[in-house]
C-alpha cells in the first residue's frame, strides 16, 4: 500500500504512477482484489522501477513451461563474430496487451487511489515465458542463425568471416557506394529484423540500441571475434567485494562469482573452504583458508581466459577434452578445439569437489567418475561429434578398452554404458602435458600426500591389459607414450589386422573413410584384445579369432586329429 512506502520515496512512486495512467500502462480499478507495489531501483542512480507485488497470485497460479535460453548457451552463441549488433525493445512488457478480465487481478492501492495494469506486469510467474513466447513467435524466421531473443533484448548476428575485408557495392539513398562484404551482410540481417519489428507493432528503444558492433554486452558477457569474457564491471564488483559477515554474505558472494565459473581454473578446488560453511549444521566461521580462498577467486577472475566457441561444422578442427581426477580434492575437465594457427585454445573449464562417498572410490574409479560427470556437463556441445579424451591415467584408457564380460562391478558398468554413448578416442598424455585439467583437479599437496594414488597406478600398470596410445609429434605438440597393451599384428591380415589395430591404439586407423570408421567402432564392440590375440565375444566364452590361412589350416588339422573320421 502506498502509505507503507518510506517518505524519501513517496513522491518518486507517485509521479511513476501518474506517468503510467497517462500512457494507458494504469487505470482505474472497481474490482475486489488489491495488492502492494514497490519500487526497485535501476542500474542509473535515482531512477525507479515499478514492481507489482503479486506473489499471492503467483501461488495460485499455473505455471507455463516456456524460458528463456540459457545465459551460457546464448552468449556463447555470440562469440567468434566480427560484427554484430544487439536491440533492445523499449519498455518490452508493456507492449503486451492484458486482457480485461485479467486486469482486476492486478490492482493495488497508491495515494492516487485503486490502479490495475493494463499490460503484462513484471513479477508475475509467467509473464517471462509469455514474453519469450511473443518474441519467438515474431522473430521465427531469423532464429537461431541471424537472430537470438533474450527476454526484451536481442542479439543480431553476421558472418563468421570477414571475407578478408573483401568490399562489394551496395545500392544507397546516395547511390553506389563501396562497403565491406561482411558489414553488407550483417546490416540484411538488421533489415529483415526491422521488417519483422514493424510488422509486429513492436518499438525497439534507441537509446539502448548498438548495431554494426566490433564486440557487444550481452547478458553480462562480452562477445567479440576473438570469442567471450565477463563484464569488466561485474568483475569490479568481485574485486572489491567486502569479507563476508555471515553464511548468507558468503553465499552472496559465491553465488555472483559462479556466473563466471567457466573461465575460472580450479573454481570448485579454489572456493572449497567457503563450500564448507554452507553445509548443515555448520556454523560460520571465516577463517584464514576462506579468505584465501576469496581473495584467489578475485585475482583469477582478473586473468580470466578469453573462451572460444566450438566450431561444430565438419569443417570444424579436432576438438579435445582434457579430463584428470585426484583422489584428494576432486576432478577437472577442459574442453578446447585446435585452431588454424596450430595453437588449442579452451571453450570452457569445469571441475567439482567430491563428496564424502567418492573419496573413498580408489584411483580407477575415480577417473572413470570424472569423464562421467565431464561428459553429462559438456553433453550439449559433445553428443553426436567426435571427439578426442585426453587422460594421464594409464588405468582410464585401459578400462575404456575393455568388453563388458571383463569390468570391474555393476556401477562402472553402468557407468560405462553412459560413457559409449559419445564418439572419442581416448589418448594418454603425461601428467606435465595435461596441466590445465590436473590443476582443475588438485592443490598443493603435502609431501608423501599422493603417494597412495601413485600406488594404484603403478600396480594397474603393471597387472593390467594396456593399449599403444599417444599423440605423436602433431598438432598438439604432444610426445608418443606406449603402454603395455599390444597385438600380435604378424598373426592377422586384411580386415582382422584393422580391427585388432584400432583395438589396440583407440585410434583412427590411416586411409578409412568416416563410413567405414563409423562401421569399425560399431563392429569393434563384438571383440577385444588379450595377451596380443583378438577374440570375438562370446555369450559364454570368447573365441581366438585365427588370422592367418596357415593358422586355420593347423587348427583344422589339431581337430581332425582329435576328433577323428
Amino acid at each position: 500500500m502506498a502509505a507503507t512506502k518510506p517518505k524519501a520515496m513517496q513522491e518518486a512512486a507517485t509521479a511513476i504512477v501518474k506517468d503510467k495512467l497517462k500512457a494507458g500502462i494504469l487505470e482505474y480499478s472497481q474490482g475486489p482484489y488489491r495488492s502492494r507495489y514497490f519500487l526497485a531501483e535501476k542500474h542509473v542512480k535515482g531512477t525507479y522501477r515499478l514492481i507489482n507485488d503479486v506473489q499471492a497470485r503467483n501461488k495460485v497460479t499455473i505455471r507455463e513451461s516456456g524460458l528463456p535460453p540459457s545465459v551460457d548457451e546464448f552468449s556463447e552463441d555470440f562469440a567468434g563474430y566480427p560484427i554484430t549488433s544487439v536491440m533492445d525493445h523499449y519498455q518490452g512488457y508493456y507492449q503486451v496487451e492484458l486482457v480485461r478480465e485479467s486486469r482486476d487481478l492486478t490492482a493495488f492501492l497508491t495515494e492516487i487511489g485503486v490502479l490495475r495494469m493494463t499490460r503484462l506486469l513484471q513479477g508475475w510467474t509467467n509473464s517471462v515465458a509469455i514474453f519469450m513466447r511473443i518474441m519467438y513467435k515474431v522473430y521465427c524466421c531469423l532464429i537461431p542463425h541471424k537472430v537470438r531473443p533474450f527476454l526484451d533484448d536481442s542479439g543480431l548476428k553476421g558472418p563468421k568471416s570477414r571475407y578478408n575485408d573483401e568490399m562489394v557495392d551496395a545500392e544507397t539513398s546516395l547511390g553506389t557506394v563501396k562497403v565491406r562484404r561482411f558489414v553488407l551482410e550483417h546490416a540484411a540481417i538488421f533489415h529483415e529484423y526491422m521488417e519483422d519489428t514493424w510488422r509486429a507493432g513492436l518499438t525497439i528503444s534507441g537509446v539502448k540500441l548498438a548495431i554494426a558492433m566490433k564486440g557487444i554486452e550481452i547478458v553480462r558477457f562480452l562477445c567479440d571475434e576473438e570469442g567471450r569474457r565477463p563484464v569488466p564491471e561485474r568483475v569490479r564488483i568481485i574485486v572489491e567485494w567486502p569479507v563476508p559477515r555471515s553464511t548468507k554474505e558468503a553465499r552472496d558472494f559465491v553465488g555472483f562469482v559462479v556466473y563466471y565459473r567457466i573461465f575460472i581454473f580450479r573454481f570448485s578446488i579454489i572456493a572449497a573452504p567457503i563450500f564448507g560453511l554452507f553445509r548443515k549444521g555448520v556454523k560460520f566461521e571465516w577463517t584464514v583458508d576462506c579468505q584465501v580462498a576469496m581473495d584467489s577467486l578475485k585475482t583469477v577472475i582478473t586473468m580470466a581466459p578469453v573462451l572460444i566457441t566450438l566450431d561444430l561444422t565438419p569443417a570444424g578442427l579436432a576438438i579435445y577434452l582434457n579430463i584428470d581426477a585426484s583422489t584428494k580434492i576432486g576432478w577437472g575437465a577442459v574442453m578446447s578445439q585446435l585452431q588454424t594457427d596450430g595453437s588449442i585454445r579452451p571453450a570452457r573449464f569445469e571441475g567439482g569437489i567430491w563428496s564424502d562417498v567418492e573419496k573413498r572410490y580408489d584411483a580407477l574409479k575415480l577417473e572413470c567418475r570424472a569423464l562421467l560427470i565431464g561428459l553429462k556437463k559438456l553433453r550439449f556441445w559433445l553428443y553426436g561429434h567426435y571427439f578426442t579424451v585426453l587422460t594421464d591415467s594409464q588405468t582410464l584408457v585401459w578400462l575404456l578398452n575393455q568388453p563388458p564380460n571383463d569390468l570391474p562391478n555393476a556401477m562402472m558398468t553402468r557407468w560405462l554404458a553412459y560413457i559409449r554413448l559419445f564418439d572419442f578416442d581416448t589418448k594418454h598424455v603425461p601428467g606435465s602435458k595435461n596441466g590445465a585439467a590436473d590443476a582443475l583437479s588438485r592443490r598443493g599437496e603435502g609431501k608423501g600426500e599422493n603417494l597412495q594414488e601413485v600406488g594404484v597406478d603403478d600396480f594397474f600398470k603393471a597387472q593390467m591389459y594396456s593399449v599403444y596410445v599417444g599423440l605423436g609429434k602433431g598438432d598438439s605438440g604432444w610426445n608418443m607414450e606406449t603402454a603395455r597393451v599390444y597385438l600380435n599384428e604378424g598373426d592377422y591380415t586384411g580386415e582382422d589386422l584393422i580391427l585388432g589395430k584400432y583395438l589396440a591404439t583407440l585410434q583412427w586407423p590411416e586411409g578409412v573413410t568416416d563410413e567405414e570408421y563409423q562401421k569399425l567402432r560399431r563392429k569393434s564392440k563384438s571383440f577385444f584384445i588379450r595377451d596380443g590375440y583378438l577374440y570375438k565375444r562370446g555369450k559364454r566364452v570368447p573365441r581366438r579369432v585365427i588370422g592367418l590361412r596357415r593358422q586355420k589350416e593347423e587348427v583344422m588339422k589339431e581337430l581332425h586329429d582329435e576328433v577323428g573320421h
